[in-house]
């Protein structure tokens, strides 16, 4: 953030950021109070400079999952257990290892589906196919 901040402001550049997974990187982001300018605290940027119309707009319509972040650690077990609670659930986890574990555990759930990036390519696109073919 110091290195994009010294740029815009005394290198006569601009700076755009693209991304899907856009962090926070404006002052009004940033959860923390701000006790000075700078870019630890986040960038001053007015809303005049988003590209996007109506970036809060956009979220709510384009909002098509639930987020849920729990506090407390949560077993294997309770996880499996949702899964079978749940008609659609996506489970992202730390490590390969950690995913093969959690399928393991649900596998002989209907829909139940494991991908990796150790797949081959062709791999993939089948199992991509079919949860295609199980959400229509």
């Amino acid at each position: 953030m110091a290195a994009l901040d010294e740029l815009a402001r005394n290198y006569c550049t601009s700076v755009v950021l693209c991304t899907a997974t856009q962090p926070a990187l404006r002052q009004c982001d940033i959860a923390l109070p701000t006790l000075k300018n700078g870019p630890e605290q986040g960038f001053d940027i007015d809303q005049q400079r988003e590209l996007a119309p109506d970036p809060e707009g956009l979220y709510a319509t384009l909002k098509r999952v639930t987020v849920e972040w729990l506090d407390h650690p949560v077993t294997d077990e309770e996880i499996a257990a949702c899964f079978s609670d749940c008609p659609q659930m996506l489970c992202i986890v730390n490590t390969r290892a950690h995913a093969q574990e959690l399928f393991e555990a649900i596998k002989n759930l209907p829909g139940a589906r494991h991908l990796t990036t150790l797949m081959c390519p062709s791999h993939r696109r089948r199992i991509w196919a079919e949860i295609r073919q199980d959400l229509q």
